[in-house]
């Protein structure tokens, strides 16, 4: 297990890492019970001086928590990012006692020039490298689980395969243990908002009975684990939501430059759509990827192309270029964008709106910025219009593209 952590804590970068480590270091000490991040309201992680920081009520300090993931450069990086928190941008700089660096990606001699840095303004330095945070996750089960998940899923499911008569005989055996879930009225706001009658449901649903689902619904009957697993296949919806009406409707993923198994997965999956929303306010994205029938996707994206408001990450825009051209390579003439507003960001991110419903709520309009986004030579005839028809925002992030992304 401890393999598996360290290869996938050692993925982990920006909002992914730093999510880890918010639940990481209160099982660490007692000092960093009150970590806060710099999130914005749809849970997105914003640039700032300071990535964690956690107030310790005791001796009004705080500790400052730098995160890090493996990248060329991580020692310049890190070192800048200690010297960012003496920047008057740093409201907290005068009470921070402590400096805490975690750093998915193994450590030498290096960690020496980090406590020499932190120890210069008066700040003691606290550094989790791979390893400790690996171990850390080790020792709390349920971090550990949550990481390990598909690893863990893919055993299971190679042991079922292998004595796949002996899983049936247990199966029949247990029939009276299978599991029962009173979510009626769960599974009755699902066809609700898909907008469909019984009929259509228990068609897509694959459902023995339209009486036995009207008895479901009002939570006369309850639904059986496979009814769940079914429902979900057919529409996407989260069976952690069913079954215990805990977290969205609709789960949302996040994607990013470094998710590589991600973008695998997504391109094996073979969507036969998929819509790239942006807001035209904060230029914020989340991709949706229709699957199968009324199944999607819920990606958002781990940055915003508003690159004018970045401070001190300018390097990470030919990742995203490079993306973002991956993603018009795999996916030519599928792909199609839309421009939003706020409330309609708002709208899916909330994760209780099916893509499919939420797309009729929009327009056509924009829905060639992804495409004409790439075209940063302007070697289109129309690229002169571009200003015009998407806005300000989208003539900066090709400014920035040019200037940043290589010929």
């Amino acid at each position: 297990m401890i393999q598996i952590l360290t290869m996938k804590i050692g993925s982990m970068h920006g909002g992914v890492l730093e999510q880890l480590v918010r639940r990481l270091l209160p099982r660490a000490s007692k000092d960093y019970k009150e970590i806060r991040a710099t999130y914005n309201f749809m849970g997105r992680e914003t640039l700032g001086p300071v990535d964690l920081f956690a107030y310790k009520i005791e001796t009004d300090s705080y500790s400052a928590i730098i995160c890090s993931g493996q990248m060329s450069g991580v020692e310049s990086k890190i070192i800048s990012d200690i010297s960012k928190l003496n920047s008057e941008k740093c409201k907290i700089r005068d009470k921070i006692d402590e400096v805490v660096i975690c750093i998915s990606a193994p450590i030498k001699t290096e960690e020496e020039t980090y406590r020499k840095a932190c120890s210069d303004n008066g700040w003691k330095a606290t550094i989790y490298p791979l390893c400790s945070l690996a171990h850390l996750a080790l020792e709390n089960q349920d971090i550990a689980g949550d990481i390990c998940a598909a690893e863990i899923a893919g055993v299971v499911k190679m042991l079922e395969a292998s004595d796949r008569k002996e899983r049936e005989v247990y199966k029949e055996m247990n029939i009276k243990a299978s599991r029962f879930y009173n979510c009626g009225s769960r599974v009755a706001s699902i066809r609700k908002g898909l907008d469909m009658s019984p009929s259509r449901f228990i068609d897509l649903i694959e459902y023995d009975s339209e009486q036995r689902l009207k008895y479901l619904e009002d939570e006369t009957v309850e639904a059986k684990s496979s009814e769940i697993e079914r429902i979900h296949a057919a529409t996407g919806v989260s069976e952690r939501w069913l079954k215990h009406g805990e977290g969205c409707m609709y789960e949302i993923e996040t994607l990013s430059t470094y998710h590589w198994q991600t973008i695998a997965w997504l391109r094996s999956s073979n969507p036969s759509s998929l819509y790239l929303l942006i807001s035209s306010k904060t230029q914020s994205l989340v991709l949706l990827a229709h699957l199968r029938s009324m199944h999607w996707k819920i990606y958002a994206l781990g940055f915003s192309i508003d690159f004018w408001n970045w401070w001190g990450d300018e390097h990470y825009i030919p990742e995203i270029y490079s993306m973002f051209s991956e993603l018009a390579h795999d996916y030519k003439s599928r792909i199609s964008g839309r421009i939003i507003d706020e409330n309609l960001m708002a709208s899916i991110m909330s994760g209780s709106t099916h893509p499919a419903g939420f797309l009729k709520k929009t327009n056509s309009f924009g829905s060639n910025w992804f495409d004409d986004l790439l075209d940063i030579r302007h070697k289109y005839p129309i690229s002169e219009k571009y200003e015009a028809w998407y806005g300000v925002w989208f003539a900066r992030a090709q400014e920035y593209f040019r200037r940043y992304v290589a010929e």
